[in-house]
């Protein structure tokens, strides 16, 4: 599932920017909630709703 899609599908309402190839950070509020670079790996299924959601509380 797309990012995109995966998040409207939980109500939430973000802009997506694209950034360079092989690049995934999430921020909420400038604040970064999950990095690809970081965590060395993809998403999972619903992560970054979750995460978004969580963060946003």
């Amino acid at each position: 599932m797309r990012l995109r899609e995966e998040l409207a599908r939980e109500g939430i309402t973000a802009p997506i920017r694209l950034g360079g190839l092989g690049e995934l950070t999430v921020k909420v509020d400038g604040r970064a909630v999950f990095s690809y670079k970081q965590a060395g790996r993809v998403p999972q299924a619903g992560e970054v709703a979750r995460l978004v959601k969580e963060t946003s509380r």
